[in-house]
């Protein structure tokens, strides 16, 4: 595969990040999906992400079980992507060149990765796939019953879907280091600038010595006022001590094992110490 081309970057052109602010609040993403709803309605809008395909590769009986997820925690488990999809994932993310972050300046592949680091040296805690786009993503991404999911959660058709394909490499490096290099290994929550849903699959499966994901079931209802009006990230001993302990849970799946989340939920990765993690993360807006 031919090394990518680096384009040269456009000035940041985006309005001031108001939904940090506004984000942290239930009424505002009510009143942002409700505008989304009235204004499709009046357009007789279908969807503008790309038409979702007719048949589902997922378990369609099971779509109320996942709404009904949730609604109640915040997440759900149990899709599950067909083999043969996520091995065409696998090996399309390891022939593809990654990089550390958007502005780094060394490509690699994952198999050049030793010890945690870069042919150069570097640390590497992500490496993001520099391509995530390819038939068996995109067969995923339009699937009808993940596209319905999201409308019936949000509350209107979903117009984008952010694609992420990326290692969680195996390494020992230091939690600082790990953090600087945009491992989220501490508990936090996501605020978008509209209401949106996670879909999550392992590629190359994940569990508490692999990487897996770790989220807080009920943290993705209104969140006490101190705690929105502080940082994202939330010490462990806050976050357990007010949404419970009991209801800390790990994510462990195989190859293809998948997960609905609502960014709003607390939630972290472990550090992978045994096996490399590959992740296709979906965001539906």
């Amino acid at each position: 595969m031919p090394r990518p081309v680096r384009r040269a970057a456009l000035p940041d052109l985006r309005p001031a990040r108001y939904y940090r602010i506004l984000g942290r609040f239930h009424v505002w993403k009510r009143l942002i999906a409700r505008l989304h709803s009235l204004r499709q309605s009046l357009l007789l809008h279908d969807a503008s992400i790309t038409p979702p395909l007719r048949e589902s590769v997922f378990n369609q009986a099971a779509l109320e079980i996942w709404l009904q997820g949730l609604r109640r925690d915040g997440f759900c488990a149990g899709l599950q992507m067909p083999e043969t999809l996520a091995e065409d994932i696998y090996k399309h993310a390891c022939a593809t060149y990654c990089h550390r972050h958007a502005e780094d300046e060394e490509y690699f592949r994952i198999e050049d990765i030793r010890d945690g680091r870069t042919p150069e040296g570097a640390p590497v805690a992500i490496a993001d796939v520099i391509s995530p786009a390819c038939a068996a993503v995109d067969r995923v991404t339009r699937d009808p019953l993940l596209i319905e999911i999201a409308r019936r959660y949000l509350g209107y058709w979903p117009e984008r879907v952010a694609r992420r394909l990326y290692w969680s490499p195996v390494s020992e490096l230091p939690e600082d280091a790990r953090r600087n290099g945009g491992q989220t290994i501490d508990f936090h929550y996501d605020i978008e600038p509209k209401s949106s849903l996670y879909a999550f699959f392992y590629i190359t499966g994940a569990n508490r010595d692999s990487g897996a994901h770790v989220t807080v079931a009920g943290s993705h209802t209104p969140k006490p006022l101190p705690i929105r009006l502080s940082s994202a990230f939330q010490p462990e001993t806050r976050v357990l001590e007010r949404y419970g302990a009991e209801n800390a849970v790990v994510i462990e799946g195989g190859p293809g094992f998948g997960f609905l989340e609502d960014p709003a939920c607390f939630h972290k990765a472990l550090a992978p110490r045994q096996a490399p993690r590959l992740v296709l993360q979906l965001r539906y807006s």
